[in-house]
C-alpha cells in the first residue's frame, strides 16, 4: 500500500476520534457525569465540571493535534505551522493535568 494513503488514513482516523472523545467529554461534562467520574463525592457538581473539564479537555486536543501533526503536509500553511505549537501545548496542559490528578486528586 501507498505510504502517504496510510499517513493519511492513519491522521484522518486520529482527528476523528479525537472528535468523538472532545463530544463525548463535552457532553458528560453538561451532564455533571465526568465530575463524579473525576471527584468522587463531589457535592456541587456543576463546578466539579468546570474542573473536571480542565483536566479532561486535554487529552482530545492532544489526539487531535498527533492528527494534523501526521498530515501537516496536506493542510493549508497556516494549519501546518499551527500543527507543532497545537501539539506542544496540549502535551504540556496533558502533562500538568496528569500531574494534577495524581499528586492532588
Amino acid at each position: 500500500m501507498n505510504r502517504a494513503l496510510v499517513t493519511r488514513v492513519t491522521a484522518n482516523a486520529a482527528i476523528v476520534a479525537g472528535l468523538f472523545v472532545l463530544a463525548y467529554t463535552l457532553c458528560s461534562a453538561m451532564s455533571g457525569s465526568l465530575a463524579l467520574r473525576v471527584f468522587t463525592g463531589a457535592q456541587r457538581p456543576w463546578i466539579y465540571s468546570v474542573y473536571a473539564l480542565g483536566l479532561m479537555l486535554p487529552v482530545p486536543f492532544h489526539v487531535i493535534s498527533i492528527g494534523l501533526v501526521l498530515k501537516r503536509k496536506w493542510l493549508p500553511p497556516f494549519w501546518a505551522r499551527t500543527a507543532w505549537p497545537a501539539i506542544f501545548f496540549s502535551g504540556c496542559w496533558l502533562g500538568a493535568a496528569i500531574a494534577v490528578k495524581s499528586l492532588v486528586i
